[in-house]
């Protein structure tokens, strides 16, 4: 009496890589789509040639050029967000006016921290030197919760005053 089984292809390693070299061609179209120049479609490509050999035990498909341009997709998109967070060659951090060498020197720094008062200024001081909240707490005999407040204040306070020696 025949029995029915499921049929199931057992991916070797080999088949594996002939689907692989086979839809070479169709992603590399799909990353000349995605990249501004050939020399980043074929680091794409590469890149995803790459990831599909590390998740060839994952490959359950019937359509290996779709799974394959899943991977690429991905690949691509996390470039783009990456690319948008990293700072760019030619680009600068300093102000459209220029670079101006008294912004943000010692001497607005020490202007900025004489106009705190004295609870603040002597609170954030010791933070800069390195001591923890605990500790600072023990020097000044105050409770943590009023140092974590003092510091929030004297940020807060120092970056008006910083802000408005800019301008």
């Amino acid at each position: 009496m025949p029995t029915t089984h499921a049929f199931t292809i057992m991916m070797t390693h080999d088949l594996y890589c002939s689907l692989l070299v086979a839809s070479i061609p169709a992603l590399r179209r799909h990353a000349l789509h995605f990249a501004a120049t050939t020399d980043e479609a074929d680091d794409l490509l590469q890149d995803t040639i790459l990831r599909l050999l590390e998740k060839s035990h994952l490959y359950q498909d019937n359509n290996f050029i779709g799974w394959g341009y899943k991977h690429l997709l991905h690949l691509y998109l996390n470039s783009v967000r990456d690319y948008k967070y990293r700072s760019r060659p030619g680009t600068s951090d300093l102000p459209e006016r220029g670079y101006d060498p008294h912004i943000g020197t010692g001497y607005d720094i020490q202007t900025a921290l004489s106009k705190l008062p004295a609870a603040q200024r002597d609170t954030i001081w010791l933070l800069a030197q390195g001591y923890g909240y605990e500790e600072i707490a023990a020097r000044q005999n105050i409770a943590i919760g009023t140092v974590k407040s003092r510091i929030a204040r004297a940020r807060q306070s120092l970056a008006l005053f910083l802000d408005k020696s800019q301008l």
